[in-house]
């Protein structure tokens, strides 16, 4: 079928049926066959229907079910049924509807051709396509993707800011997921190994070696924030470093004062009062820090056997 088939069929009854035009041809094709469906209830005896216009309405395959129209399947039908309720044809568009029905019965069965598809306007094209701004409104207000704008519609004066703002809703842009700033990409890291995967990073190009020297998790991660934030070492941490002597640097790290719980036992209370986030064990103190990820692991896995407790527990 025809677009244009459709609007002649929609316009002859607009002017058969109504004083204004309650048949709105501006509108996609299933909207305007649903509004002829209806208009062909108000049918009156003496109302007089063109044949093309009837042959329009058969194709459009409704589902007659009111009384009146209920089991119609083709041409022939349908007229027998206007007829009935005195609303005719004209004798000679009858008479030429019997002669091309006879033709067809005399005629050798040729292979049916393929039916024309008629694709539906898209409801982008609607937006696209709508003639005036009355008609662009009319769609937003049928349609539930535009709910969100129909409050603001007074607002537009214009057709294109209203075309623009309908097409983004149909269209929105696709939302890009942030990527975590270098700073906090250092400070998420858990291990050596995750701190140096970052040291590719050219905030780093002139550092690089002396950070890939770094052996301990706080010790690289405070260098290379102090990089990503000053573009230079930390100097005081590094000559201190340097300057400590082993001995001392491993009494300080063994040291502990008297009464003070072991690092084992401090993460086996946090983890007995309910912590199981490995991460948050980790991070519990500067001294636990210290212990590896992959350690803290195998603990919990004792403790949950009951094996290998702590000290003091």
């Amino acid at each position: 079928m025809k677009k244009q088939d459709l609007i002649n069929a929609a316009d002859e009854l607009n002017s058969l049926l109504f004083e204004k035009p309650e048949i709105k041809t501006n509108v996609g094709p299933a909207e305007t066959k649903g509004q002829i469906y209806e208009a062909l209830k108000l049918l009156q005896p003496g109302d007089t229907l063109s044949k093309k216009t009837v042959s329009t309405i058969l194709e459009c395959d409704f589902e007659f079910d009111e009384k009146w129209l209920r089991g119609v399947e083709d041409s022939k039908e349908l007229v027998s049924v206007l007829e009935t309720l005195g609303i005719w044809l004209n004798m000679e568009e009858e008479e030429e509807i019997e002669e091309k029905t006879k033709e067809t019965e005399e005629e050798p069965e040729e292979e049916p051709e393929e039916a024309e598809v008629v694709e539906e306007e898209t409801l982008e094209e609607q937006v696209k396509t709508a003639p005036t701004l009355k008609d662009l409104k009319i769609v937003a207000k049928t349609n539930d993707e535009f709910k969100s704008i129909r409050g603001q519609l007074t607002k537009y004066n214009d057709i294109d800011p209203l075309v623009e703002d309908m097409l983004k809703m149909l269209n929105p842009p696709e939302k890009v997921k942030p990527e975590k700033d270098l700073k906090s990409q250092i400070k998420e890291a858990d291990s050596l190994k995750e701190l140096r995967s970052l040291l590719i990073n050219d905030v780093f190009e002139q550092h690089v070696n002396e950070l890939g020297s770094i052996k301990l998790t706080r010790m690289l991660k405070d260098s290379m924030v102090c990089v990503a934030e000053t573009g230079v070492m930390p100097v005081k941490k590094k000559e201190e470093e340097k300057s400590e002597p082993k001995e001392e640097k491993k009494a300080a790290k063994t040291k502990k004062e008297k009464g003070t719980p072991s690092r084992k036992l401090l993460v086996y209370q946090a983890w007995k009062d309910g912590e199981e986030d490995v991460t948050k064990l980790h991070k519990l103190s500067p001294e636990i820090t210290e212990i590896k990820v992959t350690t803290i692991k195998m603990w919990i896995k004792s403790w949950k056997k009951g094996i290998k407790l702590p000290k003091g527990s």
